[in-house]
């Protein structure tokens, strides 16, 4: 039917889709021969373990989240500002499959994995704070405590993905965007006083 290829990158997408669509704890082999019309057996020709294949999935998504990361840089140092713009917009990238996993499942049954993670999202951080200094330092931002505006931007991400329906024509992504939009610039319209 399919080449072995194939059906390796056709378990990682299903994988991912019920991950997605239904948590880790929703996850099991068993699931995903039926999903995929194979058997079990042709699942653990493929990867020896759930665990193995999770961290397979967790790897694409980082791996994808690095590619993407690598589009983001300034192309001018006056462009520093919308550069944390798009980095902390990748951070959304980071935590929505992360959220969608369930980051506590991941913690409780795989804490490797967590480790994993949780390194990968620090390091991500971190260059989004090292810009924030270097803004602070150069005065076009105000100073701020890094720490407060990663809580806020986690917290607010966790309710976007617990919020019920985003309005009509809003995805995920786009309410992200609207929500750093917010958090950078602020609420006040920036016009004259007459």
């Amino acid at each position: 039917m399919h080449n072995r290829r194939n059906i390796h990158r056709e378990i990682i997408l299903m994988a991912q889709t019920v991950l997605n669509q239904q948590g880790l704890t929703n996850l099991t082999m068993n699931t995903l021969a039926t999903r995929l019309s194979i058997s079990k057996r042709t699942l653990y020709q493929n990867f020896n373990s759930l665990e193995e294949l999770i961290s397979t999935v967790i790897d694409s998504q980082l791996a994808k989240i690095a590619r993407l990361e690598k589009t983001v840089s300034p192309k001018s140092n006056s462009i520093v500002l919308e550069q944390i713009r798009q980095l902390l917009l990748l951070y959304c990238r980071i935590l929505q499959p992360l959220h969608q996993m369930s980051l506590e499942d991941v913690k409780r049954y795989y804490p490797n994995l967590w480790k994993k993670t949780d390194e990968f999202r620090q390091v991500k951080w971190q260059r989004i704070v090292d810009l924030l200094h270097k803004e602070i330092s150069r005065g076009y931002i105000r100073p701020i405590n890094p720490d407060i505006l990663e809580l806020m931007i986690r917290k607010s991400l966790q309710e976007l993905l617990r919020a019920p329906p985003l309005p009509k024509g809003m995805n995920f992504f786009d309410a992200c965007d609207q929500l750093i939009d917010i958090l950078l610039t602020g609420i006040i319209k920036r016009t004259p006083l007459h």
